[in-house]
């Protein structure tokens, strides 16, 4: 017999084709409605509410009064949530971003008394070779799915190996989606509708037991499929059972009628059985670049700059901001928010979160180095700074680094508020204000000059704020000064800057053909557009570097697709502006001015593209630094044209039939040519999800690139080498269509969507590096997470400028070895001690020693969720730790 599981429930996309709070008023109706039918029908066994815990809190918001009357029935099991906060595209967010979700939503749903412990994950564009570890990590061994899986994946049960080889997990297969018994009716033409699902599963799964998901997109609860279960059973005369259940439940059954799987690894990416959507890895990109700007300003910065000062003792309680700001950043990660693929006013209101969210993550980051400065000594040379600056690194590698900042000198204070007469008291007439310096000398704490060149320098005002007082106005010199930065440890460190009387020109802007540093030279073509790139490492010559690559898009917010008929567009070679801007010897640009003459847009049939011609203009920096093994790209673009992809092409110097790119937790190996299957729903796309590195080399040389939230790239095979296209903008005009060439039907609902075609302003940041043998044995890994992790420095107000700083806490980090990665440092969820969480992106086991800070009086190995498995020994001040190649590890240190 068969036993089909009848799981009621809703898929809720938070926002989508409406916005958040008109679904609101459709979520308050659904659960009210579930509230109802539990309460009025005792056989009703259980509602589930997507995994996601976001929308009790939607919900209670809105009816607080039946707060507890919604514990009641999630803590007696009718209503299951969890284990999410959001359910999240798994591709464009980070390792940390998915361990977060996890955190905060069992949080809301132990708070509520009960947690769906299941990977429920309906609706992703596909998963990440390390999903599984995520969810074993977090202490699940289930995920059950539609997305992802290729026509050779037969059978609807099967484990999905990390690859990290100890880990693995069952994979629950939805083939024919999380709406296959959606709308159930009762009548008799459910039988044989029930029957034909349950038949149609049977085939593909390994069981007797089928999950029928009775439920979809926003679809609220049916009040009567206590009778239509019953009904069913009655009248069928096949050999199939159904019963109300839950997804825990029919796992379990699942597991233990279980034998013999098939196992599979690598990324579940297939558009051969179900959509994959592809086209989201660059649709809005600006979305992914502020993404990747809040993610890393709170996994790389801000937690751990608090991990710091407790380990130095300070006592204030983060908890509240982190649970405040990584909901913020969550609600900004479901599939239909990060991917791009909603109406136009879904992801405004995106970017007001992300703003919201990093004007706290900035003040809170101030706000740290101010107490730091309170926590140091003074010292007793009499020799003053004349400015004090706060460093932090965040890097492993110790790494150069060029950062360019404004110093604030000579302060004077011109206006405060005089509170016995309720006015602002003015004193610039008053004050003799100082000449502005010829030139800075900056020293670090451990005495070593830095290189600088001042850009700019003038006269400013200074609004200087203090809770005990209405801001107060002081004038300054300002100084804009370019900083070539030595090696340092992780953590925080100080330098010290004195004004001095040498005169200096550092900067020129002359006309040259060339620029170069110890491991570059590099001109411009100005028949190709593009840069001809020397490698001092070996000689190897470069052409076509970063060449512009425009084509039509005939496609829409979900799916890439080529119009009938295209063609490559590229910088008009009659409209080239070329400058070299020096800045002494630490920093040399091309600078490039240019223009894109596009088709306005797709002709009325989008089968080719306009032959009116409309002008983008174009800016692109390229630049080398002193002692820095890496060419760095900023490029504006004024976008004036519709329905088009631009993307940057670098050749790599080599022909590969492999190419890289970091993912959560893992460097993903791909294959460069795709194969494309006799059946497709979605036609095989050519380009791959990055999150900031991506490199095609053999074992002898290759091209890395970084970027900071360029989510989306292309190997191709031609010309007997490899290119990498990295894509800067992808514009398109509607939610979905069904005209398109690469995808069979209607990705979505069919709605213009004006702002997705990206009219205006844009700026990107990306590098590249050329390295001797592989990735895995050059610096290019490292070079690559020096430019999305940069040294940020702060200058420390109201300091007398004899402030040192006597430890070097998390030195410990920058012993890693150099392939295993450092994801991030913070205070442990029990607010007690400091974690930190590592993985390997190396090929073979890795043994090492720590020497940790001296006051952490226990070490343990923890789960992702930071549960003990295992007390480490301290040995002094020292612990061993083994990784395996992919694996994940967390420590705790306990203070």
């Amino acid at each position: 017999m068969v036993k089909g599981h009848v799981i009621c429930h809703t898929h809720w996309d938070r926002e989508w084709y409406l916005t958040r709070e008109a679904f609101r008023i459709k979520l308050v109706r659904l659960i009210d409605k579930i509230l109802d039918i539990i309460d009025n029908s005792p056989e009703y066994v259980s509602f589930m509410l997507d995994g996601q815990t976001i929308a009790i809190e939607d919900y209670v918001e809105i009816r607080p009064e039946n707060q507890e009357r919604l514990m009641k029935a999630i803590k007696s099991g009718k209503i299951l949530s969890g284990p999410w906060y959001i359910l999240p595209d798994e591709l464009l967010i980070s390792g940390e971003s998915h361990i977060r979700n996890y955190i905060i939503g069992s949080k809301v749903a132990d708070r509520y008394g009960r947690r769906m412990n299941v990977g429920y994950l309906p609706d992703s564009f596909g998963h990440p070779e390390q999903m599984p570890q995520i969810i074993k990590g977090l202490g699940m061994d289930t995920m059950v799915f539609w997305r992802g899986t290729s026509n050779a994946m037969k059978d609807s049960e099967f484990y999905f190996q990390s690859p990290y080889k100890d880990c693995k997990v069952l994979c629950v297969h939805l083939p024919c989606g999380y709406g296959n018994s959606a709308r159930l009716l009762n009548t008799d033409e459910t039988i044989s509708r029930i029957e034909e699902m349950v038949e149609n599963l049977h085939e593909k799964s390994l069981t007797d037991v089928v999950l029928l998901m009775n439920g979809s997109d926003h679809i609220s609860a049916q009040s009567d499929i206590v009778e239509i279960v019953n009904n069913f059973n009655r009248k069928t005369d096949k050999d199939i059972e159904i019963k109300l259940s839950t997804m825990e439940e029919c796992v379990n059954e699942i597991k233990s009628n279980l034998n013999e799987m098939k196992t599979y690894s690598g990324e579940l990416r297939y558009g051969d059985r179900s959509y994959i959507l592809g086209g989201t890895l660059s649709t809005r990109i600006r979305l992914k670049q502020r993404n990747h700007v809040v993610q890393k300003k709170m996994e790389r910065y801000l937690e751990p700059i608090k991990a710091i000062q407790k380990l130095m003792g300070n006592k204030e309680n983060f908890e509240g901001y982190s649970n405040y700001l990584w909901k913020k950043i969550l609600e900004n990660h479901p599939h239909d928010s990060i991917c791009g693929c909603s109406i136009d006013e879904v992801h405004t209101e995106m970017e007001t979160r992300f703003n919201c969210v990093e004007q706290l993550e900035d003040q809170l980051i101030n706000q740290s180095f101010i107490e730091i400065k309170l926590m140091l000594d003074k010292s007793i040379d009499n020799k003053k700074a004349d400015a004090q600056l706060m460093l932090f690194e965040p890097s492993q590698d110790r790494l150069n680094d060029y950062v360019e900042i404004d110093i604030d000198l000579d302060s004077m204070l011109v206006q405060e508020v005089n509170y016995a007469k309720s006015i602002i008291d003015d004193y610039e007439d008053s004050i003799v204000h100082p000449d502005l310096p010829e030139s800075l000398m900056i020293k670090d704490d451990y005495g070593r000059k830095m290189d600088n060149v001042i850009l700019d320098k003038k006269k400013e005002y200074y609004q200087y704020l203090n809770d005990d007082k209405l801001p107060e106005i002081y004038k300054v010199n300002r100084v804009r000064v370019g900083i070539y930065l030595p090696k340092f440890n992780y953590g925080i460190h100080l330098l010290n800057v004195y004004k001095s009387n040498n005169k200096e020109n550092n900067i020129e802007i002359i006309h040259n053909n060339h620029i170069e540093n110890e491991f570059y030279r590099i001109e411009f073509d100005y028949n190709d557009c593009s840069l001809i790139v020397l490698d001092k490492k070996n000689n190897k010559v470069h052409k076509g570097v970063h060449k512009l690559i425009d084509k039509g898009d005939a496609g829409d917010e979900y799916t890439y697709s080529w119009p009938v008929e295209d063609k490559i567009y590229s910088l008009d070679s009659n409209d080239i502006q070329v400058a070299i801007d020096r800045k002494g010897d630490i920093k040399q640009s091309f600078i490039i001015n240019g223009t894109l003459n596009l088709p306005e847009q797709l002709t009325e049939d989008r089968k080719t593209r306009d032959s009116i011609l409309t002008q983008s203009k174009i800016a692109v920096e390229v630049t080398l630094y002193k002692g820095i093994d890496r060419i760095d790209f900023n490029t504006v673009i004024d976008n004036n044209s519709k329905d088009h992809r631009i993307q940057v092409e670098f050749p790599t110097g080599v022909l590969s039939k492999e190419n890289s790119s970091s993912t959560a937790f893992a460097v993903t190996k791909r294959n460069t040519d795709i194969v494309v299957p006799e059946d497709w729903a979605e036609y095989p796309q050519t380009t791959n999800p990055n999150h900031g590195f991506v490199d095609v080399s053999t074992d002898e040389y290759g091209l890395s690139m970084s970027n900071l939230g360029l989510t989306e790239y292309e190997a191709v095979n031609s010309n007997n080498q490899t290119y990498v296209r990295l894509t800067l903008l992808r514009c398109v005009g509607w939610l979905s269509r069904t005209d398109l060439l690469t995808r069979k039907g209607n990705g979505g609902w069919t709605i213009e969507t004006k702002d997705s075609q990206c009219i205006g302003r844009h700026e990107f940041n990306y590098g590249i590096t050329y390295h001797i043998k592989d990735w895995r044995n050059s610096n290019a890994y490292m070079q690559s997470d020096r430019k999305i992790h940069s040294i940020i420095l702060s200058q420390l107000r109201a300091s007398d400028g004899n402030l040192v700083l006597n430890n070097d806490l998390f030195e410990f980090l920058s012993n890693l070895p150099k392939n295993i990665r450092l994801s991030t440092v913070k205070i442990s969820e029990d607010q007690k001690g400091i974690v930190f969480r590592v993985y390997s992106i190396l090929d073979k086991k890795e043994d090492f020693d720590l020497e940790l800070p001296k006051n952490i009086h226990e070490v343990h190995l923890t789960d992702l969720k930071e549960t003990k498995l295992e007390q480490i020994k301290l040995e002094g001040n020292n612990i061993k730790l083994s990784i395996k190649p992919a694996q994940i590890v967390t420590v705790l240190l306990e203070l």
